[in-house]
């Protein structure tokens, strides 16, 4: 299970990395720091979901992982 999540951090890091070498986010963006915060956030919600958590819920925190990538969008 480790070794999935970490193949799941590295897959979501390239491909914030490659939106960044194509100006598609700030060049600035942090993006091994964004993809294990993605990450962190997506096994959260996984095992919210595992514990018996509502998909209203969860769903209500899609909004506000969007909201964190759109902040680095390249203008």
């Amino acid at each position: 299970m480790a070794e999935h999540r970490r193949a799941r951090t590295a897959s979501i890091t390239r491909r914030i990395q490659k939106a960044v070498s194509t100006g598609e986010l700030q060049a600035e963006t942090d993006a091994t720091a964004l993809g294990e915060l993605y990450a962190a956030a997506l096994h959260g919600i996984s095992v919210q979901a595992r514990d018996g958590a509502k998909r209203k819920r969860l769903m209500a925190m899609t909004p506000l992982l969007v909201s964190l990538m759109q902040s680095n969008l390249a203008h």
